[in-house]
């Protein structure tokens, strides 16, 4: 529960508070329909169902610590090793919750689509329509899982290529969602969604005879 460098939990609560935080943030910054939500969601609830059985016997256990203050040492000694079992099982929760998540993250690193051609080079035209804001966003996400990617630089070259298939998934989905935010609160319609939607039809419709030729020759 502490660090080396003193910047450890403080008490039980900070833990309980924290690991609250975690999930919460995991739900709000990601769909209902996300796997990572549902995730999110279900490991809080397990999570407090544990602590609404530990959290009882906390403050009743504070409560008594505060009335014996005065009592001796023996029974100090007593009930601090009673507190201090109590932060393992939490602390330990606690590691198990971070331990989901991490496994959470390689699931969906393992799971997550690979982008076609097509795909990137839709996502390489519709990242210049995202606002100044939500493109410094979208290359956050790059920066997240490629720390040589510099975000700060004025001139930067996004070589799409060269990211990993969770990150170009992050990115595109990101991309995706914003634009048609972008676009409702703008009062725009999904003009430039439709082309790019006859464009695609037009690479299918020109691949079919394509491959009608090849298999009568």
């Amino acid at each position: 529960m502490n660090a080396k460098d003193g910047s450890g939990y403080k008490n039980v609560r900070e833990i309980y508070a924290d690991v609250r935080l975690l999930f919460n943030n995991a739900m709000t910054y990601n769909d209902e329909t996300r796997y990572v939500h549902h995730m999110a969601k279900i490991l809080l609830d397990e999570f407090e169902k544990k602590c609404s059985h530990l959290l009882p016997k906390l403050t009743k256990l504070e409560a008594e610590l505060s009335k014996e203050a005065h009592e001796n040492l023996n029974k100090k000694l007593a009930q601090k090793a009673t507190y201090a079992n109590m932060n393992m099982k939490l602390s330990d929760e606690l590691s198990k919750a971070d331990m989901a998540l991490k496994n959470l993250k390689s699931l969906m690193i393992v799971k997550c689509k690979k982008l076609s051609s097509l795909e990137k080079s839709l996502l390489a035209a519709d990242i210049t329509k995202l606002s100044p804001d939500n493109l410094c966003k979208a290359l956050e996400i790059v920066n997240e899982n490629n720390p040589n990617f510099q975000v700060s630089r004025k001139d930067v070259t996004l070589d799409l290529d060269s990211q990993s298939n969770y990150t170009l998934w992050r990115l595109y989905m990101f991309v995706k969602n914003t634009l048609e935010l972008q676009y409702a609160s703008s009062g725009i319609t999904h003009v430039d969604k439709i082309e790019e939607k006859e464009v695609i039809d037009n690479i299918e419709e020109e691949k079919k005879p394509d491959v009608k030729r090849r298999r009568m020759m």
